[in-house]
């Protein structure tokens, strides 16, 4: 699967197929998005929200391999990204986007989202 980098202002992600929104900065993740099948946050990367089941038995196995074979760590944000690259199915991208600014001094929030872009082929 590609990984596609954007680096903004801001967060927002529109699916390029649907036309839906997937992210927007004010407002919460379009969690209902026909093409959304799952996203990771880097500040609670732990807790991925995945709708896809098949996403979801790939990064479960994907995960419990990691942890046998690095003494029972979690995978991290390379080792994430090399699953990802490793998955290839059709018409399936990954946005990584990374939203940089100034709070208190230079800060930045990166939002990895899985994005089917045939999810028109599959509707009736």
């Amino acid at each position: 699967m590609e990984i596609i980098t954007l680096q903004q202002e801001c967060l927002n992600l529109d699916c390029p197929v649907t036309g839906e929104y997937i992210l927007r900065d004010d407002e919460p993740v379009n969690e209902d998005a026909k093409s959304l099948m799952g996203y990771w946050i880097d500040m609670v990367f732990e807790d991925p929200f995945i709708k896809s089941e098949k996403l979801r038995k790939a990064w479960e196995e994907f995960s419990e391999k990691f942890a046998i074979e690095n003494e029972g760590y979690d995978p991290e944000f390379d080792d994430f990204e090399s699953f990802i690259t490793n998955l290839n199915w059709d018409k399936w991208v990954c946005y990584k986007l990374i939203e940089t600014g100034m709070g208190c001094g230079p800060n930045s929030t990166t939002v990895w989202k899985i994005l089917d872009l045939g999810v028109n082929d599959k509707i009736d």
